[in-house]
């Protein structure tokens, strides 16, 4: 590229670059491969020693494929997802016509944006760190576009002043985070309708994928509890329910999803908590059975699952009410009965065998179809478990051709969902009705809330009793007791890496940090700004009185950025080495030599030297010297200029005046 045809050089081009990679780097994470790669290849294309920009119908053919690549990927370039990669698209091909500082300062400014859209789908503070590191690395960049030449010495400096570039916005911005009358409903007006990085627990079951959240250890839920904090073998936290079973996958069927015939009552709920749940892109939130107070967004559902009108895409902060001693008798219906003894046919005749034995030896003492009856079975099956060489483990055996035959005759090894799939099997098989919830399990205490992970994910089995209701069984606690008491670490072989002491110490600490974060800033909502005065003694604060408020906070913190700056200026430069001449001219004035900013070399040696020691008034005279060679002078070329500039910088910063010593005198002696 002729110098005719750009005003950038090399080092220029390289850090617009680098700051526009880190400006799309997080985005990267959701895209697709293919997209991703591309991206990159064209930064690197960019970055080529001697590149010279394509051909105008090549940059075409580059904008309109890319843009055809976004919208097929995507189904379409509405929205979150695609809308972000459509922006951090067009923020490369824009790196493809780089020639001017025009455009490089074009393009970092669009980088700042593209960092921002980052907020759409993460607001922890992780992401607020990225965004103060991007716009640290912006500012810098900004700078650098302005200079003719960077060396590697001059890097530190360079981010010292992109970091006093930001400094002046941090109180503003601190001011409007608070003041700003802020909305009741989300601002960017998304609901989260894309599903893209589902977490946690789906609407379905199928052997292995409740053990394959083991190893995830980020955080599902946290809970602060108001009162009785329950047992950890009674902390059932309850998600979907499961009715239909295909021989493999347990999933919901229609009636589950009704709303329910009878509620829990409001005075009868013994236990009181709030949850801040993780986004999980799902249209439901936990809760301890049964709920009786819930947010008034969610509805109870006859299977009692707390459904939300959209999926939850966001952090979502409620409060509920369990009363633990309600009876959910909805298997009352016919049709929710026929459909909790469903099976296919055909399927794990072994099973099928071993449940019409335990029926039988049931009815021979107690009343067909009673409670009596069914306790019987289901006791049967529990010292089955408990009895027969079972074990618990991350992972069974590969099942073939018969998942629940294959688990209960030959591997007899598995997790949570496998003992819960073949028990609610067992319990159909022998006539009663039963299936299968799924939710976690437990939560360790840290501290101010109750930490649930997502390792914490579980599956049991609920069977229906004549007169008594729906009753929880976990088979997994005939197998493996400690699992349900103390947690599923207890009883699993993880890597040792993942439950090492100090590790998992690290990951709460870090968690509470977390939990503030969550509580402080991103659930700082309409409503905690309107109690933002509180304090104060004003108990509601109208967005009128806020937005008075704002207007005076910014304009006294904007008068005195003003006066700072102005101040600044006067006694600060842009050049590098006249501040370091300041800097001694200040040093001097204060070992009492009566100088001014507006000194010219020659005046100042004049009224220095006599008041200096001989030698640090030599060693003035070399600088002065060295000053005016580079500053007036300017005899070596544009390499060798700025490397002695910098080392002239170096040596005016280290040098210290030390001026001659006045004569004492003896008054006594003078006296006499």
């Amino acid at each position: 590229m002729t110098a005719s045809a750009t005003d950038l050089q090399r080092h220029m081009v390289a850090w617009v670059m680098g700051a526009s990679l880190f400006s799309i780097l997080p985005h990267l994470t959701r895209m697709s491969p293919a997209l991703s790669i591309l991206l990159l290849l064209l930064i690197a294309w960019r970055l080529h020693a001697g590149f010279k920009p394509p051909h105008w119908s090549i940059r075409t053919a580059l904008v309109i494929g890319l843009v055809i690549l976004v919208f097929w990927l995507n189904g379409g370039i509405w929205g979150r997802l695609p809308g972000s990669q459509l922006l951090c698209t067009m923020l490369v091909l824009k790196s493809i016509e780089l020639q001017r500082r025009r455009d490089a300062l074009l393009i970092v400014s669009l980088g700042f944006f593209v960092m921002a859209t980052w907020f759409l789908f993460d607001q922890s503070m992780l992401t607020f760190l990225y965004l103060v590191a991007g716009t640290w690395l912006g500012l810098t960049t900004m700078i650098v576009i302005q200079r003719e030449q960077v060396l590697s010495s001059d890097v530190p400096r360079l981010f010292r002043q992109g970091a006093m570039l930001a400094a002046p916005a941090v109180p503003i911005a601190i001011a409007l985070f608070f003041l700003f009358p802020r909305l009741s409903t989300p601002i960017w007006g998304i609901q989260g309708g894309e599903l893209e990085g589902r977490t946690g627990l789906s609407d379905s079951m199928s052997p292995g994928d409740i053990s394959s959240l083991f190893l995830d250890d980020s955080p599902a839920f946290r809970v602060r509890f108001d009162g009785p904090v329950p047992e950890m073998s009674e902390r059932y936290w309850r998600g979907p329910v499961l009715w239909q079973f295909d021989g493999r996958r347990w999933s919901q069927i229609f009636y589950g999803g009704v709303n329910a015939r009878e509620k829990p009552a409001v005075n009868d709920a013994d236990l009181r908590y709030e949850v801040e749940l993780e986004p999980h892109r799902q249209k439901w939130i936990y809760a301890l059975d049964y709920p009786a107070v819930y947010p008034e967004e969610a509805r109870l559902t006859l299977d009692y699952l707390l459904r939300t009108k959209h999926p939850v895409s966001s952090l979502k902060r409620y409060v509920i009410a369990s009363d633990t001693d309600f009876v959910d008798n909805s298997a009352n219906s016919r049709t929710l009965s026929l459909q909790a003894l469903q099976l296919p046919a055909e399927v794990a005749p072994q099973a099928r065998a071993l449940a019409a034995q335990w029926e039988r030896e049931a009815a021979q003492s107690h009343a067909p179809q009673s409670a009596e009856q069914h306790r019987a079975i289901v006791n049967a099956a529990l010292a089955y478990f408990r009895n027969e060489p079972f074990y618990y483990r991350l992972e069974g055996l590969p099942t073939l051709q018969d998942p629940i035959d294959d688990f209960l005759f030959s591997s007899r090894t598995g997790y949570c969902e496998h003992y819960a799939s073949a028990f609610t099997f067992l319990m159909r098989a022998a006539g009663v009705p039963a299936r299968v919830v799924t939710g976690y399990q437990g939560g360790i205490d840290n501290g101010e809330y109750y930490l649930i992970r997502q390792s914490d994910a579980h599956a049991w089995a609920e069977v229906w009793l004549p007169g008594s209701g729906w009753m929880r069984v976990d088979p997994t606690s005939a197998v493996a007791p400690q699992r349900v008491i103390t947690g599923s670490r207890s009883v699993i072989d993880a890597p040792g890496w993942l439950h090492a002491e100090w590790l998992v110490d690290l990951r709460n600490r870090v968690d509470v940090l977390r939990y503030w974060w969550n509580r402080n800033v991103v659930s700082f909502d309409a409503k905690s700004q309107s109690r933002l005065l509180q304090p104060l003694g004003i108990e509601y604060t109208s967005h009128t009185r806020l937005l008075l408020i704002m207007l005076v906070t910014t304009a006294v913190i904007g008068l005195a950025l003003f006066l700072w700056l102005r101040r600044s200026e006067l006694t600060r430069s842009n050049d590098p080495l006249q501040n370091a001449w300041r800097q001694l001219l200040r040093r001097l004035q204060r070992a009492g030599i009566d100088c001014r900013h507006s000194s010219a070399p020659g005046e100042l040696l004049a009224l220095a030297v006599p008041a200096l020691e001989t030698e640090s008034a030599q060693q003035l005279r070399q600088l002065v010297q060295r000053y005016r060679q580079l500053r007036y002078a300017r005899t070596l070329p544009g390499s060798q200029l700025q490397q002695a500039s910098t080392r002239l910088q170096r040596a005016l910063r280290r040098y210290r005046p030390r001026p001659q010593q006045r004569p004492t005198f003896n008054l006594q002696r003078i006296r006499t």
